[in-house]
């Protein structure tokens, strides 16, 4: 990029989704201290940075030594899902309540958590995922392994298109992330919002952009990250208010 922007006398802009440099758990790695140097380097040189959240641009100027980023939050187009009925795939669960994951199955994630914390759920809650990813296979393994087959399902993944519309029907949704590295903490994925605007409530692991986002709006809480009995509780909460 700095170099076609450079030939072409063209502006050049840095859109940043992650903190690059943060995604290592040792941030002292060779690896961690590569990225950064290339992060920081081409930072430097762009016309203009983007990023996601507040938080994170902050995090960004410091550690590339930059002016703080645009924001512009990572929201999906203005979906109306008002007169949409729930699609074919809740028709499986009948009239069991249904907390959905719906995201990349990547490491790093409280995802597994949410199949752990199923035993501790009313029986007429069921926890499906709705994705791909490199640990689907694990997550299948713990899911026989646990003998919650009954409990937790494999929905088949849907075209970016749909992922606000394909949401309708689900009682919850889970944002799940783990505080293992510094880009997972001042993450504010697109999932959030497109749960928000599928009129579900969310439920979020404590970190501190996910946390003043939800609480700020109303629209959920968060949990004890890696707690799978701190998660439970927030479900149940949610589900049956006092």
């Amino acid at each position: 990029g700095c170099t076609a922007a450079r030939v072409t006398h063209a502006k050049l802009v840095y859109d940043a989704y992650e903190l690059w440099s943060g995604y290592s758990s040792e941030p002292t790695s060779v690896h961690a201290r590569l990225m950064k140097l290339i992060e920081s380097v081409g930072a430097r040189r762009a016309d203009c940075v983007v990023t996601v959240n507040d938080k994170l641009g902050e995090r960004m100027a410091a550690a590339l030594t930059i002016e703080k980023p645009l924001t512009v939050m990572n929201t999906p187009f203005t979906v109306d899902v008002g007169e949409l009925a729930p699609g074919a795939w809740r028709d499986r669960f009948g009239d069991r309540r249904v907390v959905i994951y719906q995201g990349r199955y990547a490491a790093g994630r409280d995802i597994a958590v949410a199949i752990r914390c199923v035993p501790h759920l009313p029986e007429d809650v069921v926890v499906a995922f709705r994705g791909y990813g490199v640990i689907e296979d694990e997550l299948r393994r713990e899911v026989r392994e646990r003998q919650l087959e009954d409990r937790v399902h494999f929905l088949e993944p849907v075209a970016m298109s749909e992922l606000v519309t394909s949401l309708v029907g689900a009682d919850l949704g889970l944002v799940l992330y783990a505080a293992t590295n510094e880009n997972n903490t001042l993450a504010s994925p697109n999932k959030l919002f497109e749960y928000i605007m599928a009129g579900v409530p969310c439920i979020a692991s404590e970190l501190p952009v996910l946390q003043e986002i939800i609480e700020r709006h109303g629209v959920g809480t968060t949990f004890r990250s890696q707690d799978e009995r701190a998660l439970a509780e927030a479900i149940i909460a949610c589900l049956e208010p006092e």
